[in-house]
């Protein structure tokens, strides 16, 4: 019987409740070498990663309000915090305030079950990457779909380089004989990608919505998102305390740390250079549809 969506988000709900949530890895600086593991449903074993993105909800001071699950990136379904950020930033009195909302938006990453075999070769982790380091290991199971076999698949070696948005990332498959066979008790281990994503995207909708209107009310008044906001608009989002605060900013300076091809590069930097000039409706829209 296939679980319903609700029957997820309450299981994962509970789950991250108890503080046990399993946090994410992310390939370290320097050389690290993965196993990318199978499938975790057996009636679905094709299934092996899940898109995933979040929102870093802030206040107008650049404070970490929230973290928010973007269904738009994780499911491809439509996301009520994406569109009240869009609505938001068309709406912005001022070009400082159209740059603050839109620091809202979702990111998009991937997970897979994996094992970073330089640290732990039985430990099951959840690896999250970017959009370019994802394509490159798709790229290199799609030639060969053996890659990711728990007894004959190969490890992957990740080479992360430089900081910020200079990172980048290199990826070479290793040979045979130098790749684990992993073992059973690690089969056992595999986490449920697709629980883990939806987590308790509900629960914190209403509050990612409050903290985008007490933020930015006016513009938020504007919007066609003003009837999501109105309910609960006065009530107080308690901060962050200081260890999450922390862990939430290093996550997010971690996310701005995508490997970007050359012509990449140069967008992201010519995107840069036009928010320091005025900026239309059009290309608001225009940018946030480069984003989906």
């Amino acid at each position: 019987m296939v679980a319903s969506l609700q029957d997820i988000l309450d299981k994962a709900s509970r789950k991250a409740s108890t503080g046990n949530f399993v946090r994410t890895a992310k390939p370290k600086p320097g050389k690290s070498v993965w196993r990318i593991l199978p499938g975790w449903d057996s009636k679905d074993p094709n299934q092996f990663f899940h898109a995933y993105g979040q929102h870093f909800i802030k206040d107008a001071t650049g404070k970490l309000k929230i973290v928010i699950g973007c269904p738009d990136k994780t499911f491809d379904e439509p996301c009520e915090v994406c569109d009240a950020i869009s609505d938001a930033a068309r709406n912005a009195p001022t070009d400082k305030m159209r740059e603050q909302i839109l620091e809202s938006r979702s990111t998009q990453r991937f997970l897979f079950n994996a094992i970073c075999v330089t640290d732990d070769p039985e430990k099951v982790e959840i690896l999250e990457v970017g959009s370019g380091l994802f394509r490159d290991i798709i790229a290199n199971i799609m030639e060969d779909e053996t890659l990711i076999d728990a007894a004959d698949g190969r490890d992957f070696v990740v080479t992360r380089e430089g900081q910020g948005l200079n990172t980048r990332y290199s990826l070479a498959v290793r040979s045979k004989d130098k790749s684990i066979s992993v073992k059973k008790s690690s089969l056992m281990a595999l986490n449920n990608l697709a629980e883990y994503v939806a987590e308790d995207f509900e629960a914190k909708k209403a509050k990612a919505l409050n903290a985008l209107g007490v933020s930015f009310g006016t513009a938020i008044a504007g919007s066609s998102s003003a009837a999501a906001l109105t309910s609960d608009l006065d009530d107080e989002i308690p901060d962050f305390s200081q260890e999450d605060a922390k862990a939430a900013a290093a996550k997010e300076i971690e996310d701005a740390e995508v490997d970007y091809t050359e012509p990449e590069a140069e967008t992201k930097q010519a995107a840069e250079e036009t928010y320091g000039d005025d900026i239309s409706d059009d290309d608001i829209e225009s940018m946030l549809a480069d984003l989906d």
